[in-house]
Protein backbone atom coordinates (compact mmCIF):
# COMPACT_ATOMS: atom_id res chain seq x y z
CA UNK A 1 0.00 0.00 0.00
CA UNK A 2 1.43 3.51 -0.32
CA UNK A 3 -0.20 6.77 0.76
CA UNK A 4 -1.78 8.81 -2.65
CA UNK A 5 0.55 12.37 -2.26
CA UNK A 6 2.79 13.01 -4.78
CA UNK A 7 6.25 11.89 -4.06
CA UNK A 8 8.55 14.06 -6.25
CA UNK A 9 8.58 17.04 -3.33
CA UNK A 10 7.04 14.72 -0.38
CA UNK A 11 8.00 12.13 1.95
CA UNK A 12 5.65 8.83 1.23
CA UNK A 13 4.60 6.20 3.46
CA UNK A 14 3.99 2.61 2.62
CA UNK A 15 3.48 -0.45 3.84
CA UNK A 16 5.38 -3.47 3.03
CA UNK A 17 5.54 -7.22 4.63
CA UNK A 18 4.51 -6.21 8.50
CA UNK A 19 7.06 -2.91 8.29
CA UNK A 20 6.73 0.54 7.23
CA UNK A 21 8.23 2.63 4.98
CA UNK A 22 9.38 6.04 4.79
CA UNK A 23 10.67 7.17 1.47
CA UNK A 24 12.31 10.52 1.66
CA UNK A 25 12.22 13.29 -1.54
CA UNK A 26 15.01 14.07 -3.49
CA UNK A 27 16.17 17.03 -1.35
CA UNK A 28 14.65 17.33 2.00
CA UNK A 29 13.51 21.06 2.31
CA UNK A 30 15.99 24.02 0.38
CA UNK A 31 16.16 27.00 1.99
CA UNK A 32 13.86 29.37 -0.03
CA UNK A 33 10.95 26.75 0.84
CA UNK A 34 12.08 25.05 3.92
CA UNK A 35 8.46 25.66 5.90
CA UNK A 36 6.72 23.75 3.13
CA UNK A 37 9.21 20.55 3.82
CA UNK A 38 9.03 21.01 7.54
CA UNK A 39 5.72 21.12 7.81
CA UNK A 40 5.10 18.01 5.59
CA UNK A 41 8.10 15.83 7.15
CA UNK A 42 6.84 16.30 10.57
CA UNK A 43 2.84 16.02 9.81
CA UNK A 44 4.33 12.65 7.78
CA UNK A 45 6.48 11.31 10.30
CA UNK A 46 3.13 11.63 12.79
CA UNK A 47 0.83 10.17 10.37
CA UNK A 48 3.75 6.88 10.28
CA UNK A 49 3.79 6.69 14.43
CA UNK A 50 -0.19 6.85 14.40
CA UNK A 51 -0.45 4.19 11.60
CA UNK A 52 2.31 1.65 13.34
CA UNK A 53 0.61 2.50 16.90
CA UNK A 54 -2.26 0.70 15.26
CA UNK A 55 -0.86 -1.93 13.53
CA UNK A 56 1.75 -2.71 15.68
CA UNK A 57 4.68 -2.10 13.17
CA UNK A 58 8.11 -2.82 14.76
CA UNK A 59 10.31 -1.58 12.16
CA UNK A 60 10.46 1.17 9.67
CA UNK A 61 12.66 1.20 6.91
CA UNK A 62 14.02 4.83 5.51
CA UNK A 63 14.29 4.63 1.60
CA UNK A 64 16.74 7.45 1.03
CA UNK A 65 17.75 5.99 -2.34
CA UNK A 66 18.44 9.34 -4.36
CA UNK A 67 18.31 11.88 -1.65
CA UNK A 68 21.03 14.34 -1.83
CA UNK A 69 20.39 16.20 1.33
CA UNK A 70 18.16 19.00 2.19
CA UNK A 71 18.13 21.39 5.34
CA UNK A 72 20.29 19.99 8.22
CA UNK A 73 17.64 20.89 11.11
CA UNK A 74 14.82 18.48 9.47
CA UNK A 75 17.41 15.60 9.91
CA UNK A 76 18.37 16.24 13.13
CA UNK A 77 14.43 16.70 13.96
CA UNK A 78 14.14 13.01 12.27
CA UNK A 79 17.23 11.23 14.35
CA UNK A 80 15.76 12.94 17.71
CA UNK A 81 11.96 11.75 16.70
CA UNK A 82 13.33 8.28 15.69
CA UNK A 83 15.81 7.54 18.51
CA UNK A 84 13.75 9.59 21.44
CA UNK A 85 15.41 11.27 24.52
CA UNK A 86 18.99 10.21 23.90
CA UNK A 87 19.21 12.15 20.82
CA UNK A 88 17.33 14.56 22.18
CA UNK A 89 20.13 17.04 23.62
CA UNK A 90 22.05 19.56 21.44
CA UNK A 91 25.73 17.92 23.29
CA UNK A 92 24.92 14.47 21.75
CA UNK A 93 22.63 15.39 18.57
CA UNK A 94 24.67 17.87 16.94
CA UNK A 95 27.55 16.93 15.16
CA UNK A 96 30.60 19.93 13.88
CA UNK A 97 31.68 21.13 10.92
CA UNK A 98 34.20 23.45 10.12
CA UNK A 99 35.19 25.37 6.75
CA UNK A 100 38.61 25.89 4.56
CA UNK A 101 39.41 29.37 4.74
CA UNK A 102 40.42 31.24 1.02
CA UNK A 103 41.66 34.62 -0.12
CA UNK A 104 38.04 35.05 -1.17
CA UNK A 105 36.44 34.52 2.00
CA UNK A 106 39.07 36.90 4.08
CA UNK A 107 38.03 39.47 1.66
CA UNK A 108 34.65 39.05 2.02
CA UNK A 109 34.31 38.84 5.54
CA UNK A 110 36.73 41.87 6.12
CA UNK A 111 34.36 43.64 3.86
CA UNK A 112 30.80 42.62 5.14
CA UNK A 113 31.89 42.47 9.15
CA UNK A 114 32.99 45.99 10.01
CA UNK A 115 30.12 46.47 12.07
CA UNK A 116 26.62 44.95 12.88
CA UNK A 117 24.97 45.09 9.50
CA UNK A 118 21.56 46.37 11.44
CA UNK A 119 23.90 49.57 12.34
CA UNK A 120 24.87 49.89 8.76
CA UNK A 121 21.21 49.69 7.74
CA UNK A 122 20.31 52.31 10.39
CA UNK A 123 22.39 54.94 9.13
CA UNK A 124 21.10 54.10 5.05
CA UNK A 125 21.99 57.62 3.50
CA UNK A 126 20.13 59.33 0.30
CA UNK A 127 22.89 58.15 -1.93
CA UNK A 128 22.98 54.56 -0.99
CA UNK A 129 19.37 55.21 -1.06
CA UNK A 130 19.72 56.32 -4.64
CA UNK A 131 21.68 53.58 -5.71
CA UNK A 132 19.15 51.39 -4.88
CA UNK A 133 16.63 52.45 -6.65
CA UNK A 134 19.23 53.15 -10.05
CA UNK A 135 19.98 49.51 -9.52
CA UNK A 136 16.72 47.75 -9.29
CA UNK A 137 13.83 49.79 -10.32
CA UNK A 138 15.61 52.10 -13.17
CA UNK A 139 17.70 49.12 -14.87
CA UNK A 140 15.69 46.72 -13.61
CA UNK A 141 16.13 44.81 -16.84
CA UNK A 142 19.87 44.20 -16.43
CA UNK A 143 19.70 43.48 -12.38
CA UNK A 144 16.95 40.98 -13.98
CA UNK A 145 19.60 39.58 -15.56
CA UNK A 146 21.89 38.86 -12.75
CA UNK A 147 19.67 36.29 -11.04
CA UNK A 148 18.42 34.65 -15.20
CA UNK A 149 19.91 31.46 -15.36
CA UNK A 150 17.19 30.08 -17.09
CA UNK A 151 15.82 27.31 -15.22
CA UNK A 152 15.61 29.00 -11.56
CA UNK A 153 12.54 31.02 -10.35
CA UNK A 154 14.71 32.35 -6.84
CA UNK A 155 13.98 35.91 -8.99
CA UNK A 156 10.52 35.27 -9.72
CA UNK A 157 9.85 34.04 -5.82
CA UNK A 158 12.37 35.99 -3.78
CA UNK A 159 13.93 39.20 -5.62
CA UNK A 160 10.97 40.45 -7.19
CA UNK A 161 8.41 40.29 -4.65
CA UNK A 162 10.66 41.60 -1.20
CA UNK A 163 12.66 43.61 -3.21
CA UNK A 164 12.01 45.03 -6.30
CA UNK A 165 7.84 45.63 -6.04
CA UNK A 166 8.36 47.24 -3.08
CA UNK A 167 10.96 49.28 -3.76
CA UNK A 168 8.83 50.35 -6.99
CA UNK A 169 6.01 51.35 -4.70
CA UNK A 170 8.83 53.52 -2.01
CA UNK A 171 9.81 55.93 -5.23
CA UNK A 172 6.06 56.97 -4.91
CA UNK A 173 6.95 58.45 -1.46
CA UNK A 174 7.92 62.60 -1.88
CA UNK A 175 9.24 63.27 1.46
CA UNK A 176 12.70 62.20 1.14
CA UNK A 177 13.20 60.69 4.41
CA UNK A 178 9.96 58.93 4.43
CA UNK A 179 11.41 57.45 1.52
CA UNK A 180 14.35 56.53 2.95
CA UNK A 181 12.65 54.76 6.16
CA UNK A 182 10.64 52.72 3.49
CA UNK A 183 13.96 51.18 2.07
CA UNK A 184 14.83 51.02 5.00
CA UNK A 185 12.09 48.93 5.91
CA UNK A 186 12.05 46.53 2.58
CA UNK A 187 16.43 45.86 3.34
CA UNK A 188 15.67 44.97 7.11
CA UNK A 189 12.68 42.50 6.26
CA UNK A 190 14.91 40.86 3.41
CA UNK A 191 17.70 40.65 5.52
CA UNK A 192 15.77 38.72 8.36
CA UNK A 193 14.60 36.02 6.22
CA UNK A 194 15.90 33.33 4.03
CA UNK A 195 18.50 33.26 2.86
CA UNK A 196 20.25 35.71 4.98
CA UNK A 197 18.89 35.06 8.03
CA UNK A 198 20.37 37.52 9.94
CA UNK A 199 20.03 38.51 13.53
CA UNK A 200 20.47 42.70 14.07
CA UNK A 201 23.61 41.80 16.35
CA UNK A 202 25.24 40.29 14.01
CA UNK A 203 28.32 40.99 11.76
CA UNK A 204 27.69 37.90 9.95
CA UNK A 205 26.89 37.82 5.83
CA UNK A 206 25.56 34.75 3.77
CA UNK A 207 26.84 32.55 3.68
CA UNK A 208 28.40 32.38 7.17
CA UNK A 209 25.45 32.59 9.52
CA UNK A 210 24.29 30.75 12.34
CA UNK A 211 27.06 28.86 13.53
CA UNK A 212 27.24 27.70 16.98
CA UNK A 213 30.00 27.20 19.25
CA UNK A 214 30.32 23.26 20.21
CA UNK A 215 31.59 23.51 23.31
CA UNK A 216 29.04 23.09 26.04
CA UNK A 217 28.20 26.49 28.52
CA UNK A 218 30.59 28.38 25.75
CA UNK A 219 28.62 31.61 24.08
CA UNK A 220 27.72 31.36 20.48
CA UNK A 221 29.71 32.80 17.91
CA UNK A 222 28.86 35.61 16.60
CA UNK A 223 30.08 38.02 14.05
CA UNK A 224 32.24 35.42 13.01
CA UNK A 225 34.21 34.77 15.73
CA UNK A 226 34.87 31.24 14.59
CA UNK A 227 36.62 32.44 11.54
CA UNK A 228 39.30 34.44 12.70
CA UNK A 229 41.58 32.17 14.52
CA UNK A 230 42.22 29.80 12.04
CA UNK A 231 43.39 26.39 12.78
CA UNK A 232 45.82 24.45 10.54
CA UNK A 233 44.84 20.86 9.11
CA UNK A 234 46.23 18.28 6.77
CA UNK A 235 44.33 17.86 3.64
CA UNK A 236 45.40 15.88 0.69
CA UNK A 237 48.91 16.20 1.24
CA UNK A 238 48.92 19.85 2.34
CA UNK A 239 47.99 22.18 5.49
CA UNK A 240 45.88 25.07 5.30
CA UNK A 241 43.53 27.07 7.15
CA UNK A 242 40.28 26.04 8.52
CA UNK A 243 38.00 27.58 10.72
CA UNK A 244 36.97 26.31 13.98
CA UNK A 245 34.52 23.77 14.43
CA UNK A 246 31.15 24.89 15.15
CA UNK A 247 27.56 23.56 15.05
CA UNK A 248 24.70 24.65 12.14
CA UNK A 249 21.15 24.02 11.25
CA UNK A 250 20.93 21.71 15.08
CA UNK A 251 21.08 23.98 17.81
CA UNK A 252 19.43 27.20 16.74
CA UNK A 253 17.91 25.46 13.46
CA UNK A 254 15.72 23.02 16.16
CA UNK A 255 14.32 25.86 18.40
CA UNK A 256 10.94 26.46 17.01
CA UNK A 257 10.61 22.55 16.08
CA UNK A 258 11.37 20.84 18.92
CA UNK A 259 8.71 20.89 20.97
CA UNK A 260 7.03 18.36 18.60
CA UNK A 261 9.16 15.99 19.75
CA UNK A 262 6.88 15.53 23.19
CA UNK A 263 4.05 14.44 20.93
CA UNK A 264 5.90 11.61 20.18
CA UNK A 265 4.76 8.52 22.49
CA UNK A 266 5.98 5.29 19.67
CA UNK A 267 9.53 4.15 18.71
CA UNK A 268 10.30 1.96 16.65
CA UNK A 269 12.60 -0.99 17.56
CA UNK A 270 14.05 -1.83 14.53
CA UNK A 271 15.03 0.90 11.96
CA UNK A 272 16.72 0.53 9.18
CA UNK A 273 18.36 3.23 6.04
CA UNK A 274 18.10 1.52 2.47
CA UNK A 275 20.19 3.13 0.37
CA UNK A 276 21.82 3.06 -3.16
CA UNK A 277 25.05 5.08 -2.06
CA UNK A 278 23.33 8.61 -3.39
CA UNK A 279 21.92 9.39 0.58
CA UNK A 280 24.55 12.81 0.57
CA UNK A 281 24.77 15.38 2.80
CA UNK A 282 22.59 15.81 5.26
CA UNK A 283 21.10 12.61 4.56
CA UNK A 284 24.64 11.03 4.85
CA UNK A 285 25.00 12.89 8.54
CA UNK A 286 21.64 10.97 9.72
CA UNK A 287 22.84 7.48 7.95
CA UNK A 288 26.09 7.72 9.65
CA UNK A 289 25.58 9.14 12.92
CA UNK A 290 22.68 6.58 13.37
CA UNK A 291 24.38 3.57 12.07
CA UNK A 292 27.59 4.34 14.02
CA UNK A 293 25.94 5.02 17.50
CA UNK A 294 23.92 1.60 17.26
CA UNK A 295 20.61 3.69 16.43
CA UNK A 296 19.89 1.81 13.02
CA UNK A 297 20.89 -0.54 10.71
CA UNK A 298 21.89 0.16 6.84
CA UNK A 299 20.90 -1.86 4.15
CA UNK A 300 22.47 -0.83 0.17
CA UNK A 301 21.79 -2.11 -3.15
CA UNK A 302 23.42 -1.20 -6.55
CA UNK A 303 27.16 0.04 -6.52
CA UNK A 304 30.00 -2.08 -8.61
CA UNK A 305 29.34 -5.93 -8.23
CA UNK A 306 32.48 -7.51 -5.97
CA UNK A 307 33.44 -3.61 -4.87
CA UNK A 308 32.10 -2.20 -1.15
CA UNK A 309 30.84 1.00 -1.52
CA UNK A 310 30.47 3.63 0.76
CA UNK A 311 26.52 4.09 2.09
CA UNK A 312 26.61 7.47 1.54
CA UNK A 313 28.79 10.20 0.16
CA UNK A 314 29.29 13.13 3.01
CA UNK A 315 29.40 16.58 2.78
CA UNK A 316 29.14 20.23 4.48
CA UNK A 317 26.39 22.25 3.23
CA UNK A 318 25.89 20.68 0.01
CA UNK A 319 24.95 23.80 -2.29
CA UNK A 320 23.13 23.80 -5.73
CA UNK A 321 25.52 25.70 -8.01
CA UNK A 322 22.25 27.84 -9.72
CA UNK A 323 20.80 28.54 -6.43
CA UNK A 324 23.41 29.21 -4.38
CA UNK A 325 24.89 31.66 -7.35
CA UNK A 326 21.95 33.29 -7.14
CA UNK A 327 21.79 33.78 -3.44
CA UNK A 328 24.95 35.06 -3.41
CA UNK A 329 24.40 37.60 -6.25
CA UNK A 330 21.78 38.83 -4.04
CA UNK A 331 24.12 39.37 -0.80
CA UNK A 332 26.61 40.71 -2.83
CA UNK A 333 24.38 43.09 -4.52
CA UNK A 334 23.23 44.64 -1.20
CA UNK A 335 26.36 44.61 0.49
CA UNK A 336 28.30 45.98 -2.01
CA UNK A 337 26.06 49.06 -1.84
CA UNK A 338 25.68 49.03 2.44
CA UNK A 339 29.41 48.31 2.47
CA UNK A 340 30.43 50.55 -0.12
CA UNK A 341 32.56 48.28 -1.35
CA UNK A 342 32.61 47.66 -4.92
CA UNK A 343 35.29 46.00 -6.27
CA UNK A 344 35.79 43.56 -8.91
CA UNK A 345 36.76 40.68 -6.38
CA UNK A 346 33.04 40.59 -5.31
CA UNK A 347 31.86 39.37 -8.29
CA UNK A 348 30.87 35.98 -9.33
CA UNK A 349 30.22 35.73 -12.90
CA UNK A 350 27.18 34.04 -14.44
CA UNK A 351 28.42 31.23 -16.24
CA UNK A 352 28.04 31.25 -20.17
CA UNK A 353 25.68 28.67 -20.80
CA UNK A 354 22.97 27.05 -18.25
CA UNK A 355 24.93 24.75 -15.76
CA UNK A 356 23.75 22.94 -13.26
CA UNK A 357 26.25 21.38 -10.51
CA UNK A 358 26.83 21.46 -6.73
CA UNK A 359 29.81 21.54 -4.71
CA UNK A 360 30.41 21.78 -0.79
CA UNK A 361 31.55 24.32 1.71
CA UNK A 362 32.39 22.62 4.94
CA UNK A 363 33.34 19.19 6.00
CA UNK A 364 31.70 17.10 8.28
CA UNK A 365 33.19 15.19 12.32
CA UNK A 366 31.20 12.65 13.74
CA UNK A 367 31.86 11.94 17.65
CA UNK A 368 31.93 8.22 17.22
CA UNK A 369 34.86 8.21 14.95
CA UNK A 370 36.87 9.42 17.92
CA UNK A 371 39.10 12.99 19.03
CA UNK A 372 41.50 12.18 16.42
CA UNK A 373 39.62 10.84 13.31
CA UNK A 374 39.28 12.82 10.34
CA UNK A 375 36.06 14.18 8.45
CA UNK A 376 33.63 11.44 7.56
CA UNK A 377 34.45 12.66 4.06
CA UNK A 378 37.79 10.16 4.29
CA UNK A 379 36.33 7.45 5.05
CA UNK A 380 34.64 4.60 3.11
CA UNK A 381 31.96 3.21 5.44
CA UNK A 382 29.68 0.39 3.75
CA UNK A 383 26.19 -0.80 5.09
CA UNK A 384 25.86 -3.66 6.87
CA UNK A 385 23.98 -5.69 4.72
CA UNK A 386 24.31 -5.19 0.70
CA UNK A 387 21.33 -7.16 -2.00
CA UNK A 388 22.59 -7.44 -5.30
CA UNK A 389 19.88 -5.24 -6.56
CA UNK A 390 20.04 -2.54 -9.32
CA UNK A 391 16.96 -0.39 -10.02
CA UNK A 392 16.67 1.66 -13.29
CA UNK A 393 16.10 5.08 -13.23
CA UNK A 394 12.87 4.28 -14.74
CA UNK A 395 12.07 2.13 -11.79
CA UNK A 396 12.53 4.73 -9.20
CA UNK A 397 9.89 7.54 -8.52
CA UNK A 398 8.18 8.98 -9.70
CA UNK A 399 7.91 6.87 -12.73
CA UNK A 400 4.58 5.10 -13.83
CA UNK A 401 5.67 1.40 -12.79
CA UNK A 402 6.76 1.39 -9.28
CA UNK A 403 6.60 -2.35 -9.25
CA UNK A 404 10.41 -3.20 -8.97
CA UNK A 405 10.94 -0.71 -6.28
CA UNK A 406 8.06 -2.07 -4.15
CA UNK A 407 9.95 -5.67 -4.71
CA UNK A 408 13.37 -4.12 -3.39
CA UNK A 409 11.42 -2.68 -0.34
CA UNK A 410 9.97 -6.59 0.21
CA UNK A 411 13.26 -8.43 -0.31
CA UNK A 412 14.66 -5.85 2.11
CA UNK A 413 12.02 -6.68 4.83
CA UNK A 414 12.72 -9.96 4.22
CA UNK A 415 16.72 -9.88 4.49
CA UNK A 416 16.25 -8.55 7.66
CA UNK A 417 14.15 -10.98 8.80
CA UNK A 418 16.27 -14.05 8.37
CA UNK A 419 19.18 -12.18 9.76
CA UNK A 420 20.29 -13.80 13.45
CA UNK A 421 18.05 -11.61 15.71
CA UNK A 422 21.17 -10.45 17.54
CA UNK A 423 22.23 -7.93 14.99
CA UNK A 424 19.17 -6.20 14.60
CA UNK A 425 19.54 -2.66 15.90
CA UNK A 426 17.01 -1.65 18.53
CA UNK A 427 16.73 1.27 20.50
CA UNK A 428 17.11 -1.39 23.59
CA UNK A 429 20.51 -2.82 21.88
CA UNK A 430 21.82 0.69 21.13
CA UNK A 431 22.55 1.12 24.60
CA UNK A 432 23.46 -1.90 25.76
CA UNK A 433 26.33 -3.51 24.99
CA UNK A 434 25.14 -7.08 25.43
CA UNK A 435 24.33 -7.46 21.60
CA UNK A 436 26.18 -9.95 19.81
CA UNK A 437 28.51 -9.87 16.83
CA UNK A 438 27.46 -10.56 13.64
CA UNK A 439 29.59 -10.97 9.95
CA UNK A 440 29.57 -6.61 9.44
CA UNK A 441 29.04 -5.29 12.70
CA UNK A 442 30.52 -5.32 16.42
CA UNK A 443 29.16 -5.89 19.78
CA UNK A 444 28.66 -1.91 20.26
CA UNK A 445 26.37 -2.13 16.81
CA UNK A 446 29.58 -0.37 14.92
CA UNK A 447 30.85 -1.58 12.03
CA UNK A 448 33.19 -4.77 12.99
CA UNK A 449 37.14 -4.05 13.48
CA UNK A 450 37.13 -2.76 17.24
CA UNK A 451 40.79 -3.71 17.74
CA UNK A 452 42.29 -0.49 15.41
CA UNK A 453 39.50 1.57 16.88
CA UNK A 454 40.18 0.74 20.29
CA UNK A 455 43.79 1.29 19.82
CA UNK A 456 43.94 4.69 17.97
CA UNK A 457 41.16 6.01 19.85
CA UNK A 458 42.97 5.48 23.30
CA UNK A 459 45.70 6.26 22.08
CA UNK A 460 44.79 9.56 20.75
CA UNK A 461 42.53 10.55 23.89
CA UNK A 462 45.68 10.35 25.98
CA UNK A 463 48.04 12.44 23.80
CA UNK A 464 45.22 14.91 23.62
CA UNK A 465 44.91 15.08 27.07
CA UNK A 466 48.87 15.35 27.75
CA UNK A 467 48.44 18.37 24.96
CA UNK A 468 45.39 19.76 26.98
CA UNK A 469 47.62 19.72 30.46
CA UNK A 470 50.60 21.34 28.67
CA UNK A 471 48.79 23.65 26.67
CA UNK A 472 46.03 24.59 30.16
CA UNK A 473 49.71 25.05 32.14
CA UNK A 474 51.23 27.18 29.61
CA UNK A 475 48.26 29.34 28.72
CA UNK A 476 48.40 29.25 25.19
CA UNK A 477 45.47 28.78 23.06
CA UNK A 478 45.09 25.93 20.71
CA UNK A 479 42.05 24.27 19.62
CA UNK A 480 39.21 23.52 21.79
CA UNK A 481 38.29 20.26 22.71
CA UNK A 482 34.77 19.15 21.86
CA UNK A 483 34.57 17.59 25.15
CA UNK A 484 30.82 18.00 25.95
CA UNK A 485 30.06 16.78 22.51
CA UNK A 486 31.57 13.40 22.36
CA UNK A 487 30.11 10.47 23.85
CA UNK A 488 32.28 7.85 24.61
CA UNK A 489 34.46 6.91 21.83
CA UNK A 490 33.65 3.43 20.34
CA UNK A 491 35.63 1.39 18.13
CA UNK A 492 35.57 1.77 14.65
CA UNK A 493 36.20 -1.57 12.16
CA UNK A 494 39.18 -1.61 9.83
CA UNK A 495 37.97 -3.99 7.84
CA UNK A 496 34.95 -2.40 6.90
CA UNK A 497 36.38 1.41 7.59
CA UNK A 498 38.92 2.71 5.07
CA UNK A 499 40.66 5.96 4.04
CA UNK A 500 39.73 7.31 1.03
CA UNK A 501 43.50 7.66 0.75
CA UNK A 502 46.68 8.20 2.59
CA UNK A 503 48.56 11.48 2.15
CA UNK A 504 51.44 10.67 0.75
CA UNK A 505 49.36 9.43 -2.35
CA UNK A 506 46.65 11.76 -3.20
CA UNK A 507 46.72 14.34 -5.55
CA UNK A 508 47.85 18.03 -5.02
CA UNK A 509 45.20 19.83 -3.59
CA UNK A 510 42.25 17.03 -3.17
CA UNK A 511 39.33 17.71 -1.15
CA UNK A 512 39.83 21.53 -1.64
Amino acid sequence: KRSSESFENNAVLFEVENALILKLPGVLGTSTNNAFFQRHLIETYLKAINLAKRKNYKMLVIDVIGNNGGVLSLYYWLMGALVGEALQNSTVLCEAYDQRESAFWDKWIKSYASQPWFSTLQGLTVAQMDIFFELVVARNDEFKENFDLHYSSFYKTVVEPNLVIPLQKAMLYNNTEEKRQKVQSILETLLMQAPFGLARHQKEWFPMVQRTNPQAGAPDFNNLSYYHEPILRRRGGQTKNYTEKFFQGCVNGLKNIAGIWQNITYYFKEIIFLTDGTCGGACSLALSKLQAEGYAKVMSIGGLKGEVMDASFAGGFIEDFPEFFEQFRLSNILGSVLSGVNETWLELQKPPAPVKFTMTMSELYLNRLGLCALPREWYVIPADTHLSVWLTQADDWPSPDHRALLKVYQEAVKAYHQSEPATHATRASATSSSATSSSATSSSGLPKGALLGIIVGSLCAFVLVLIFVYVYLKKIRKEPLIAASVPEAQPINSDTISYVWHDDESPSGSHE
